[in-house]
């Protein structure tokens, strides 16, 4: 849907009530249309949310708030929004979107201002770029200004997504701006999974182990979240560059990695995608776990169906036997599993399990044992392989049942190393 064109205005939804650590919501100008549904705008799945909730216009000066679906729950300072004309909305109003409570405020556009140059993001085909600034399907470059961000280097790319270092415009804040791709098939799912990492970044945000989600919205048409900074290199790209991890730094990251997905099972959140390219070390030492798109509620149905068009949901190469079969009947264990072979991998520098293709590394995954630690390399610790060996056992009643057994016997490694 199309919305005014030019300067204007943002608006910030700031959730107040059951989820005080999640990020704001940020609309620039334009319509949205508000729901559960995949093919809104804006993908919201709070409870009480209904298929096609409401629609938010932002225009130059303020933003307009209606009703969409008959029965909606939509409440502005503490009134029910009835169905008819749009209710404009002002800076510190209270709204409430099913059984979610938001804070409202509007504030100038602050990009609004560019400079002649740069007033479109997209790439010209002659233009002459470094790997750094090439363009991606998010049709940005390094240099332009997109949702009161200036994009300094692509820093990543991956199936959905793409990642910036970026300035903001006021502050000179450094951030990483994760920006989806636009155009293909998959993108309405792909918001919801932005948007999923958004959310379960805020619930976990006080773990040491977690990036802070400063902000999720959507600018141009397109739909980002913006997160804090960290210098720092994925674990498979360390692999790649100075091989296998002594046993000591592999068991540490281990260590902090388990504490984050037990930290995690209190929310009953799973993270189903662990794997070297989704765990960050700092220079310090310091482990981050990135991408939480795949994260799920255990126990609770599939928000929709999630998936990437002939693509397993989540990483095939460190993945679960029973998530390789069907990703909807995991539980936290799917995450010890990966934590396994992840950590496999860092002392050998190489997956459990190898084959390249698809059909027949499922079949591996879900029936052929893998090796053990000992067996690839007998300089490792017997305690390490026998605790590897339990995570990556196929069925998940004989792995580790919770993160503090598997916690206990790391650190036992720990310190024999």
């Amino acid at each position: 849907m199309e919305g005014p064109q030019g300067a204007g205005s943002l608006v910030k939804l700031a959730p107040i009530v059951a989820d005080a650590n999640s990020p704001p919501l940020v609309f620039h100008a334009g319509v949205y249309r508000i729901g559960r549904l995949p093919d809104n705008d804006f993908v919201l799945t709070a409870p009480g949310i209904s298929d096609h909730h409401c629609v938010l216009r932002v225009e130059a000066g303020g933003a307009l708030l209606e009703r969409a679906d008959e029965g909606a729950e939509i409440q502005v300072n503490g009134k029910p929004l009835a169905a008819g004309p749009a209710l404009s909305l002002q800076t510190g109003a209270w709204v409430v979107l099913g059984k979610k409570t938001f804070r409202v405020a509007i504030e100038a556009e602050a990009s609004a201002g560019r400079a002649e140059d740069d007033e479109s993001p997209l790439l010209e085909p002659d233009d002459d770029l470094t790997l750094g600034e090439m363009p991606s399907a998010t049709g940005l470059r390094a240099g332009s200004v997109f949702a009161g961000y200036k994009l300094e280097e692509r820093i990543g790319s991956g199936e959905t997504a793409e990642v910036y270092r970026a300035v903001t415009v006021d502050t000179k804040r450094k951030v990483a701006l994760k920006v989806l791709k636009t155009g293909v098939e998959w993108e309405r799912e792909a918001v919801g999974r932005l948007y999923r990492e958004a959310r379960v970044g805020g619930t976990l945000s006080t773990h040491p182990c977690v990036i802070t989600i400063l902000e999720a919205g959507q600018a141009d048409h397109r739909s980002y979240i913006a997160m804090e900074y960290v210098e720092g290199h994925d674990l498979q790209t360390l692999l790649d560059r100075d091989g296998p991890f002594p046993v000591g730094n592999a068991v540490d990251v281990a260590l902090q990695v388990a504490d984050c997905l037990r930290f995690a099972r209190r929310f009953q959140i799973m993270h189903r995608d662990i794997n070297p390219g989704n765990l960050l070390l700092t220079g310090s030492g310091q482990a981050k776990l990135l991408d939480l798109g795949l994260a799920r509620v255990e126990g609770a149905g599939e928000d929709s169906p999630m998936t990437l068009p002939n693509q397993p949901l989540g990483t095939l190469a460190f993945m679960s036997p029973e998530q390789a079969l069907n990703a909807a009947e995991v539980d936290h264990r799917t995450d010890i599993y990966s934590l396994g072979a992840t950590l496999f991998a860092m002392v050998t520098g190489v997956p459990p399990i190898e084959q390249r293709s698809i059909v027949e590394l499922t079949k591996k995954i879900v029936g052929e044992k893998p090796p053990t630690l000992q067996s690839v390399n007998p300089s490792i610790p017997e305690r390490l392989s026998r605790a590897v060996e339990k995570c990556l056992e196929k069925d998940p009643v004989d792995r580790y049942q919770e993160y503090d057994e598997l916690i206990r016997d790391l650190e036992a490694v720990k310190k024999e190393a």
